[in-house]
């Protein structure tokens, strides 16, 4: 079962982020949530958030700009999202490499670890 995914921030001002492709297919498979998600951090912020689907993939839309703010989300950060319920993710920052390239392909090795 899947429990969480990365994105890495290449855009963090837009305000809507596009979650990964695959977050489609597991919304029936891992039970990943669409509409009210509450996103949560170790540090006690709580964000309520609405996830969309259509055919151009799955988006948090409303209430996204306030967690870039609040977590001082920059580019080429990466955000990782834990699904804590049906409801919830975790998320955990991860600042980034400023002013230098880090090949994508190293994000994706990183989360396939197993």
């Amino acid at each position: 079962m899947e429990v969480g995914f990365l994105v890495h921030m290449m855009d963090p001002y837009k305000s809507k982020l596009e979650l990964p492709k695959r977050y489609n297919s597991l919304i029936d498979v891992a039970n990943y949530p669409v509409g009210c998600v509450d996103l949560i951090t170790d540090s006690g912020y709580k964000w309520s958030v609405v996830i969309e689907s259509n055919t151009r993939g799955c988006f948090i839309c409303q209430g996204w700009v306030t967690v870039v703010i609040m977590l001082a989300v920059e580019q080429n950060d990466l955000i990782v999202f834990e699904n804590v319920d049906i409801k919830t993710f975790k998320l955990k920052h991860i600042k980034g490499h400023h002013g230098r390239y880090v090949n994508p392909m190293f994000y994706c090795v990183m989360t396939n670890t197993k």
